[in-house]
């Protein structure tokens, strides 16, 4: 907690992301403050907006899919063996849409022409021209092959023939390929004059270089075409495989809790009274707000299974002091600093005698017998959605998926909005179960739990299969 209360006297250990130059997470002191300033207002409600969108599109598409190519010969219901790969792909879409204005479908397209002249993000089973990666597929490599990307453009040395390591040849491919699709995303982005309406991230990046370039008194220059691959990269990153472990998580936790699955259910249909059926209508300003049980268990799966089980921090150049408890301690310079998310998510202290137990239901301020009520009166956490008076406040520092302090994560509203709409619409649809209903598969499905694994993000080692049973015609 002091370490998230001192952010600029520690630094982080994140050189690696420098696939495309500084960006937003390597940069320090004014670098940084100048990637922020630039950054941060693209998370805005109009993005938001674009984001509910695209989630509600990519997850009544995605449904659809696993309804008509489901194990069960019933319409009613069908299962899934495992949810990664399609969460995986909704989350990418709707960053592809969102982030980068490439609205992509579930299903890929039959294989067609990709030489047009509006075709070169098509997702088809062939590149265009000049290419080896699609653009979806290009993403999608980068986010989960990154370690071996990094390896085979920043630490093999330049000199070594490429002919000599062809195991990397993807990897080369993929960076390239993205750097070339991102600079023609940027090209399109420069000749649009004005905002849309629906901002995606490059639009907003591009309009912060726009009106800086414009303001007589600034001295600023933007951010480069390249350092906006780099951001819009470091974004995919943080945003690909984090949303769908959480919705991945979720799921499972449903179907081993029906009593929360019902109250969750029953919190959806009220904030929808009086909504059209056709959920691509719901409104986002209209509907967010309500959508307070979806918002409840967002939390407490985060709090239970952070994707990011640790964050890495690093001490200054110089020796720095401390300060904890009445006492002062000096920290040497130059030394790693982790901070345990599991420790902080399930100390008692800060939780209460069921900090192991699944419950969002203490999240929700009309829970007025919830261990974290009592910090009503404090601060609280400042992040997107705790600020509404209907969730209760954990203490501050107590609850960091999204980091905390000056350097938190800024897509943490784009994150919930996804979440929250993507799980709403099928909620509201769909009853979710353990597909083997006996006693011995449930203790399965939580001992997968329990051996969740982190390497980048958490994990499950495991698929269980899952059943999602409509619930109306």
């Amino acid at each position: 907690m002091h370490v998230k209360a001192s952010p600029s006297r520690f630094g982080n250990m994140t050189e690696f992301l420098n696939l495309y130059g500084p960006n937003l997470i390597t940069c320090e002191d004014q670098a940084w403050a100048h990637h922020r300033r630039h950054t941060a207002p693209t998370f805005n409600e109009k993005n938001c907006a674009l984001v509910w969108e695209e989630s509600i599109r990519q997850m009544t598409e995605m449904l659809h899919h696993w309804q008509t190519s489901g194990t069960s010969e019933k319409l009613k219901d069908f299962v899934v063996a495992s949810t990664r790969g399609d969460l995986l792909k909704l989350s990418l879409n709707v960053l592809s849409g969102a982030g980068f204005g490439v609205k992509l479908p579930f299903k890929p397209l039959p294989q067609e022409s990709t030489n047009g002249p509006n075709d070169t993000f098509k997702d088809t089973a062939k590149p265009p021209d000049g290419f080896s990666f699609t653009f979806r597929s290009a993403v999608a490599y980068m986010n989960l092959r990154i370690m071996t990307v990094v390896l085979a453009t920043m630490v093999v040395p330049k000199w070594i023939p490429r002919a000599l390591i062809p195991w990397l040849n993807s990897d080369f491919e993929a960076h390239r390929d993205l750097e070339a699709y991102l600079r023609k995303l940027i090209s399109i982005g420069k000749a649009e004059k004005t905002a849309d309406s629906s901002q995606n991230l490059i639009q907003g990046l591009l309009l912060s270089r726009n009106k800086e370039a414009a303001a007589e008194s600034s001295k600023g220059t933007g951010l480069t075409d390249l350092e906006i691959i780099g951001n819009m990269h470091i974004f995919t990153i943080a945003g690909n495989e984090t949303t769908e472990t959480s919705l991945r998580f979720t799921l499972l936790l449903l179907a081993l809790h029906q009593d929360v699955q019902d109250w969750l259910y029953e919190g959806i249909l009220g904030a929808a009274h009086g909504e059209t059926e056709d959920v691509a209508q719901w409104d986002y300003h209209r509907m967010f707000p309500k959508l307070i049980t979806p918002l409840c268990v967002m939390l407490e799966v985060l709090r239970l299974y952070p994707p990011v089980v640790t964050v890495p921090k690093s001490t200054p150049e110089t020796p720095s002091p401390l300060n904890y408890q009445g006492k002062q301690y000096l920290l040497p310079p130059r030394v790693n600093v982790n901070l345990n998310t599991n420790c902080l998510h399930y100390s008692e202290e800060y939780w209460g005698p069921d900090a192991a137990t699944f419950d969002p239901q203490r999240w929700d301020a009309r829970n007025k017998n919830s261990f974290i009520a009592k910090n009503a009166s404090t601060p609280g956490l400042a992040a997107p959605g705790l600020e509404y008076p209907t969730i209760h406040k954990p203490v501050r520092g107590a609850f960091i998926p999204f980091s905390d302090g000056f350097r938190a994560c800024l897509g943490k509203k784009f994150a919930q909005v996804e979440y929250i709409a993507s799980l709403s619409v099928l909620s509201r649809n769909y009853k979710v179960e353990l597909a083997d209903d006996s006693a011995e598969a449930r203790k399965d499905a939580e001992r997968v739990l329990r051996e969740s694994t982190s390497v980048l993000t958490l994990s499950m080692r495991e698929d269980v299969p899952l059943r999602f049973y409509r619930r109306k015609d």
